[in-house]
């Protein structure tokens, strides 16, 4: 499994974060504090991967996802959780610009990856 559990501390091991959820936390799959590329069924845009944050909101995520842990986009961010979100925002648009010439992420397709091999064989 190439996802990252730290199953040396369980959600009720840890104190939970003083802010909000909209400021993040930590994300809990199975009963654990998971980190990392998300593993599950579908797609990667299916949000068929149940979690929670903080293991009290309940969110849905997508296979193919990454979680970032709340510390590291606090140490982007040089101590600010806020400045390091919007440095991740910059360089995701910055990355979709350079790959699509658009940084907004593109709508799933309508077309199984099949129908598609098909279509490139005509």
């Amino acid at each position: 499994m190439n996802r990252r559990l730290n199953a040396l501390r369980s959600p009720t091991q840890l104190t939970p974060y003083p802010r909000g959820f909209d400021n993040g936390g930590p994300v809990v799959i199975q009963d654990q504090y998971f980190e990392g590329m998300v593993e599950g069924a579908g797609g990667g845009m299916d949000d068929f991967v149940p979690a929670t944050i903080e293991g009290i909101e309940p969110i849905l995520l997508s296979r193919d996802e990454y979680v970032i842990p709340a510390d590291v986009v606090s140490h982007i961010g040089d101590g600010s959780s806020e400045r390091g979100g919007e440095l991740l925002d910059e360089m995701i648009a910055n990355i979709r610009m350079m790959k699509t010439n658009t940084d907004i992420q593109p709508e799933e397709l309508n077309e199984t990856p099949e129908d598609i091999m098909l279509d490139l064989k005509l």
